[in-house]
C-alpha cells in the first residue's frame, strides 16, 4: 500500500501543509510507503524536522504555468499507477479535477481522500465555487462520485459537505494533531505578554489586535509571529499608531524556536474569523498559554462554548 499526500503550495508551510508533513512522517515511521506531491516547496526549510525527510515531489518545477502542467502531471501519473494507492488531498481546490479524472482512467487501484481546511468566511467550498463559477456544480458532481472519503475537522465543514450533497457515510471527523515534547520547555510565563501566530491573510483579522492593543494598559506587549501578504500593511499600522514600543513583529521562526518563545508568553491571541482547526491554538494550549480567541465555531469546539475568553470585539 502506498500513500500520496498532496498540497498545492508547500512553500506556505501553514497549518494545512504542516499537517500533511506530520502525517506523511508518521506513515513513514510505521513502514508505509509515503510521499508528498506539491507545485512549489520552500527554497530553504527553516525547520530541522524529520518530517522533511519524506520524499517530496515538486510537480512542474521548471514550468512557468505550474498549475496547468501540475494538473497534467497529476492526471497522467494516476493513469499509470499499478499498485493500491491512497491519495490524501489536503485542501479543496481545482486540482481536485485531475485527481478525479485520473482515477476514472486508472486501473481502479486508487482511493481518494480529501481534507477540507477551512470553514466560515474563508470556506474551502465557497472558494472553489468562486474559482470554477458556472462549472462548480459539475466539479462537485464529479467529486461526489470519485472521492471515497471526506475529512471534516469541525462541525461547520461537515454541514457544508452535507449541503452540497455528500453522503454522510463518506464523511469522517478527524481532529488535527500536533507534536510537542513538553519536557523541552521551561514555561517561565510573563502574563503581560500576548502572542499572535499565523499567516498575514485577511481572514486572520489582525486589525482586531491593534484595537485591543490601543485599549489596554501600556505595560502589555504584543508579539506577532508569521509572514504573508499583509506584512507591509502591518508594519505601517505599527508605525502610524505609534505602537512600536508595544507591538513587535518577530517574523517566521523555526518550530523549535517558536515553541521555546511561546512557552514564555502568558497569553495567546487568535483574531481569525475563519479556521478549520487551528494548529497554532492547539500548540498554544499545549505550551501552557491562556488562549483569547474569536468566537467562531472551531474555537468553541476546541475550548468549549462556555470558555470565558471567547471574544467578538475588543
Amino acid at each position: 500500500m502506498k500513500v500520496v499526500h498532496f498540497v498545492a503550495n508547500l512553500s506556505n508551510l501553514r497549518g494545512m501543509e504542516r499537517q500533511a508533513l506530520l502525517q506523511a512522517k508518521s506513515l513513514n515511521n510505521n513502514k508505509f510507503q509515503s510521499e508528498l506531491w506539491t507545485f512549489t516547496k520552500p527554497y530553504k526549510l527553516i525547520d530541522n524536522n524529520k518530517a522533511f525527510e519524506i520524499k517530496i515531489i515538486e510537480i512542474a518545477k521548471y514550468f512557468k504555468f505550474k498549475s496547468l502542467f501540475g494538473n497534467l502531471f497529476i492526471f497522467f501519473r494516476l493513469i499509470f499507477i499499478r499498485k493500491d494507492t491512497i491519495i490524501h488531498i489536503h485542501g479543496l481546490s481545482e486540482c481536485l479535477i485531475p485527481f478525479c479524472l485520473g482515477k476514472i482512467f486508472s486501473n481502479k487501484k486508487i482511493r481518494l481522500l480529501i481534507k477540507l481546511q477551512n470553514s466560515g468566511k474563508s470556506s474551502s467550498i465557497i472558494k472553489l465555487k468562486k474559482k470554477t463559477k458556472k462549472f462548480s456544480k459539475y466539479v462537485f458532481r464529479l467529486a461526489k462520485l470519485q472521492v471515497d472519503k471526506w475529512v471534516s475537522i469541525n462541525s461547520d465543514i461537515r454541514k457544508e459537505l452535507v449541503n452540497i450533497g455528500i453522503d454522510e457515510n463518506k464523511i469522517v471527523d478527524i481532529s488535527n494533531g500536533i507534536e510537542i515534547n513538553r519536557n523541552d520547555y521551561k514555561f517561565d510565563k510573563k502574563f503581560n505578554e500576548i502572542a499572535w501566530v499565523g499567516a498575514f491573510m485577511p481572514h486572520k483579522n489582525i486589525d482586531l489586535l491593534f484595537d485591543i492593543a490601543e485599549s489596554m494598559p501600556e505595560n502589555f506587549k504584543f508579539y506577532i509571529y508569521g509572514k504573508g501578504l499583509l506584512k507591509d500593511d502591518i508594519i505601517k499600522k505599527i508605525k502610524n499608531k505609534k505602537l512600536s514600543n508595544r507591538i513587535f513583529l518577530k517574523g517566521w521562526l523555526s518550530r523549535k524556536n517558536l515553541f521555546d518563545t511561546l512557552s514564555k508568553h502568558g497569553f495567546y491571541l487568535s483574531t481569525s474569523v475563519a479556521e478549520g482547526m487551528s494548529n497554532s491554538l492547539l500548540e498554544a494550549v499545549d505550551l501552557g498559554m491562556i488562549p483569547i480567541c474569536n468566537s467562531i465555531t472551531p474555537n468553541k469546539e476546541m475550548l468549549g462554548i462556555n470558555y470565558p475568553l471567547l471574544i467578538s470585539s475588543k
